[in-house]
C-alpha cells in the first residue's frame, strides 16, 4: 500500500512532461540540423560558383583564404557533445556568411 505522500506526488504528470520535453528537444535538434545544413550548402554553392568564374576577383580570393583560415582554426570536438561547439559552428557560419554576402 502506498503512503499518503507517495499518492500526492505528480509522478505520472511529471513523466509525461519529461517525455514531451524529449520530443520537443528532438524536434529542435532536427530543425537546427536542417538550418545548419542549408547554410553550409549555400556557402558551398557560393564558393563553387566563384570557382567557375574565368577571372575571379582578387577580393573574393582574399575572402576565400580568410574563410579557409576561419575553418582551419576552429577547435570543435564533436565527440564531447558540448553546446559551446554548436555555438562555435554558428559563429563560424556567421563569419563565413559575412565574407560571402557581397559576392
Amino acid at each position: 500500500m502506498k503512503s499518503d505522500a507517495a499518492e500526492r506526488l505528480p509522478i505520472s504528470a511529471l513523466t509525461a512532461e519529461l517525455k514531451n520535453l524529449r520530443e520537443v528537444f528532438h524536434g529542435a535538434l532536427e530543425s537546427y540540423v536542417q538550418r545548419v545544413e542549408t547554410e553550409i550548402a549555400a556557402l558551398c554553392e557560393a564558393v563553387e560558383a566563384e570557382g567557375m568564374r574565368k577571372k575571379p576577383l582578387g577580393s573574393r580570393a582574399r575572402d576565400m583564404r580568410d574563410m579557409l583560415t576561419v575553418l582551419r582554426s576552429a577547435s570543435i570536438k564533436p565527440g564531447k557533445g558540448r553546446r559551446k561547439d554548436l555555438k562555435k559552428i554558428d559563429s563560424i557560419l556567421g563569419d563565413l556568411a559575412v565574407l560571402t554576402e557581397h559576392w
